[in-house]
């Protein structure tokens, strides 16, 4: 038998991990993304990489945040 299933790609570093389901008691089947993945724009991170870019931006954040 063959099934679908989707994928998610990190777009930064290329793992690849399978999408989750479940069952939803009014729509029958559910589908998300894996567990601690993060969507940026139209970009879906890993957590490794979601990791790397929050702590950037936070220091990014904090950069500026001086300067003013």
């Amino acid at each position: 038998m063959k099934v679908k299933r989707w994928v998610y790609i990190c777009d930064h570093c290329g793992k690849v991990e399978l999408e989750r389901t479940g069952l939803n008691a009014y729509n029958g089947r559910l589908s998300q993304r894996p567990y601690s993945w993060e969507k940026l724009g139209h970009e879906d991170l890993c957590p490794k990489c979601a990791a790397v870019y929050s702590r950037f931006k936070k220091e990014w954040e904090q950069e500026n945040d001086m300067d003013v």
